[in-house]
């Protein structure tokens, strides 16, 4: 009863569309006071990165229409996404620029963009409603920046109307890893409404983390019209209900053996070095010289109050319960 109570909470039409942003775009204006603006760690994209985005081109006066601008000292051109395919940049190479005559969705209608980039094969890519439409080797060869701002619906400290994307933007999300050409088109041929929890890669900067930031100037929020299926949503929260109570089953089982352990090794806190010594022999333990110089001085200090012909039984008593390899010399003299 209790599991179903916190599934509904989740499933609570106002904490699922405005809160996981599945049927949430936002509406930029057409100056360049609208914007969202935030710094960011970018070091899970130090070496590879996806960028996926969905994108609804508006009549604009724009020259270079910038939908997304990475800014990180020294290099302004860190990355640079556009709507008309003028800008494409990852880690200032600039070899996708220039790639208008790509870019043929028409003003007003919904349209998918990917740009892959790698550190280690040195490419970078381009993908439209899912298709691999050009592809290069970079000329930099280096890896981003990790530490710097990122800008939507403007080119960075620049407020001119020149660079404004001023459209809507929806799913805009970013991944550690080169995305697959199957699961780009995967996500694209689902259509606008696609459920991104059918593909198993994890987002490192998602859509939801977008909308949560602050705005300046006109940036709405817009509906999609997608409509969330409840019922495969109760069904993918419930087998993600029933995953982690496995995964609390098994740390729980862990935790106890850990306990176990620890509550086994505490017998041991107070034992001395004789009872090391004469316990040994029964556990199949070999001595080293190492741990005979640590027993040493109190071993002469026994022979001082016993006398030798003790010590010497001693030293049989332990070499006939099993005590190997450990010349008697090596512990009386």
């Amino acid at each position: 009863m209790l599991t179903f109570f916190v599934l509904a909470i989740l499933l609570s039409p106002a904490e699922s569309e405005a809160g996981d942003g599945r049927n949430t775009a936002l509406q930029f204006g057409k100056t360049g006071s609208d914007y969202i603006k935030f710094d960011h760690d970018m070091t899970p994209f130090r070496d590879s990165l996806t960028i996926c985005a969905w994108m609804k081109r508006v009549s604009t006066s724009s020259s270079f229409p910038v939908v997304f601008h990475y800014f990180a000292s020294p290099s302004i051109w860190e990355i640079l996404i556009g709507s008309e395919g003028d800008y494409l940049r990852v880690a200032a190479d600039s070899t996708l620029d220039n790639s208008q005559d790509l870019f043929v969705s028409p003003v007003g209608e919904w349209f998918h963009s990917c740009v892959t980039w790698s550190v280690s094969t040195r490419t970078i890519q381009l993908y439209l409603n899912g298709k691999l439409v050009k592809s290069a080797q970079t000329w930099t060869g280096r890896e981003l920046t990790t530490s710097g701002t990122l800008w939507f619906n403007r080119f960075g400290d620049t407020p001119s109307s020149s660079f404004i994307f001023g459209g809507q933007l929806f799913q805009f999300n970013m991944y550690s890893e080169v995305l697959s050409s199957e699961t780009i088109k995967k996500m694209a041929d689902g259509g606008l409404c696609f459920d991104l929890e059918d593909v198993s890669e994890e987002r490192a900067l998602r859509w939801e983390d977008i909308l949560g930031k602050s705005r300046e100037g006109s940036v709405t929020e817009v509906t999609t019209g997608c409509d969330i299926d409840y019922r495969k949503e109760f069904e993918r929260l419930t087998e993600k209900y029933e995953t982690l109570s496995k995964k609390l089953e098994t740390c729980s089982a862990e935790l106890e053996d850990a306990k176990s352990e620890l509550e086994g090794s505490r017998r041991f806190e107070n034992i001395t070095q004789w009872d090391v010594l004469y316990t040994a022999p029964y556990y199949n333990k070999v001595l080293t010289v190492d741990l005979v110089e640590q027993l040493r001085s109190p071993w002469d200090s026994l022979r001082m109050f016993v006398g030798v012909n003790v010590s010497e039984k001693f030293v049989e008593h332990l070499r006939t319960h099993g005590l190997v390899g450990l010349p008697k010399a090596e512990i009386v003299h």
